[in-house]
């Protein structure tokens, strides 16, 4: 896998880590200091380097327009989190989901045909 590149995004709601390979989003999370977003990037991602980036594709200035109230900013993402068959099937019914609607575990577990998955 080619190197993976890392920005840092300040929003309103605190800093943010992008991972993104190209113009894929592979992983946004909001920075922590235990380390968690190296030990998730070490497990999807067992083979990749992280390279330092500035505003990688675009993809980082994306995200600061969705926190700057262009709530639809990041809509066409193209996003590939690594994940299991379950993780995967799970984030994509969740990119369903209307920016300002909820829905309960319950009701996405109905949603990806397996209504016992709420607790998972």
């Amino acid at each position: 896998m080619a190197a993976l590149l890392k920005d840092q995004i300040e929003t309103p709601i605190g800093l943010m880590t992008l991972i993104a390979a190209g113009h894929i989003v592979k992983l946004l999370e909001f920075e922590d200091a235990a380390g968690r977003i190296e030990r998730e990037v070490a497990s999807r991602f067992p083979n990749a380097t992280i390279q330092e980036a500035h505003n990688p594709s675009g993809l980082s200035d994306l995200i600061r327009r969705y926190f700057s109230g262009y709530l639809t900013a990041i809509d066409a993402l193209e996003t590939d989190g690594g994940g299991t068959a379950f993780e995967r099937m799970v984030w994509a019914e969740l990119r369903n989901i209307p920016c300002g609607r909820t829905i309960s575990y319950g009701e996405l577990a109905t949603r990806i045909g397996n209504k016992n998955a709420m607790r998972a």
